[in-house]
């Protein structure tokens, strides 16, 4: 067991490093402003950095990678184009910006009060950011917000004000074709799932899923529906009963 935990917290060091931060113990570590990525410094803020909320994402997207995209970075080599759904304050930006030097990558991120942040640090990142939410069909929604700017959920409404931007259409400013798509979009990736033209330009997804917020649903349908789109799982990670991470990727033709 001794052993087990200096290697993690050699590997945790050695992850943290490469971002250019020092790290010793959980206790005094802190989020920087400044990173470096490719060997370039870069000055990103955040929104109550010292946070537990935020240095956990971080941790778990930068250093952790939940996304799983190293794995996907074995399996499919030269990547382009990344399309980054809930793209929040810009942790998965970094992440895939570190892993993928040179891919275009695109935020969407329905909560305009997360601009003074995300943009800056799209920008930074040569990332291009949208404050839209990813929709099966054009549209308009409301946000409804939760205890954190982590869990906010969008809801169609002819009342909402926040561009609701089909999955197609994501697709077509993405140059036809998204190499990886990562959703955290707090239930919506369900309507998503039906869009089955769209998901033949998708080489590979990310994503967390959300039962709660389909009836009757579990990770069986879930998987089910994925093979449909002719996606093999890769990695499933429950997290609760009701949440968890899944990568897929777009199985190849025989």
């Amino acid at each position: 067991m001794w052993f087990k935990q200096k290697i993690s917290g050699l590997r945790k060091r050695m992850k943290l490093l490469k971002y250019g931060i020092l790290y010793f113990r959980d206790k005094d570590f802190r989020l920087p402003s400044v990173f470096r990525v490719h060997g370039i410094k870069r000055t990103l803020e955040f929104n109550e950095k010292r946070s537990p909320a935020l240095m956990y994402e971080f941790l778990e997207i930068c250093i952790n990678d939940c996304y799983n995209l190293e794995k996907i970075h074995r399996s499919l080599g030269e990547v382009k184009s990344i399309v980054d759904v809930g793209a929040n304050q810009g942790l998965f930006a970094l992440a895939a910006r570190s892993q993928y030097p040179n891919a275009t990558i695109t935020c969407y991120e329905p909560n305009e009060q997360l601009r003074q942040y995300l943009h800056p640090n799209a920008v930074k990142l040569s990332a291009i950011d949208y404050y839209e939410a990813v929709t099966k069909d054009d549209c308009k929604v409301l946000l409804d917000f939760g205890d954190t700017d982590l869990h906010t959920q969008t809801r169609i409404s002819n009342t909402g004000r926040i561009p609701g931007t089909s999955l197609r259409k994501v697709i077509e400013r993405a140059g036809g074709k998204i190499d990886i798509l990562k959703l955290d979009c707090e239930g919506a990736e369900w309507a998503l799932l039906e869009d089955e033209s769209a998901w033949e330009n998708i080489g590979a997804v990310t994503m967390e899923y959300h039962l709660w917020a389909k009836e009757s649903s579990n990770t069986t349908m879930l998987i089910a529906r994925l093979k449909d789109l002719q996606f093999e799982i890769c990695t499933h990670a429950p997290v609760s009963p009701t949440f968890g991470i899944i990568t897929a990727m777009k199985q190849k033709a025989a």
